[in-house]
C-alpha cells in the first residue's frame, strides 16, 4: 500500500511545482521539486531526500 501513497504524493507535489512555475515564472521566480529517493549533493556525495 505504501507504493500508492508515495506515487500519489509525488504526483501531487509535481503538479504543485508546475503550477507555481507557470504562475510565478514570468515574474522571475523559480519553482524546484526534489522527489524523495537518493540524490547527489554539491560535493558528489549521496544522501536520502
Amino acid at each position: 500500500m505504501r507504493g500508492y501513497a508515495c506515487s500519489s504524493s509525488k504526483a501531487g507535489l509535481l503538479g504543485l511545482t508546475r503550477h507555481l512555475a507557470f504562475d510565478y515564472g514570468p515574474k522571475g521566480n523559480r519553482a524546484n521539486d526534489l522527489p524523495n529517493g537518493v540524490a547527489l549533493d554539491v560535493n558528489g556525495g549521496l544522501f536520502m531526500a
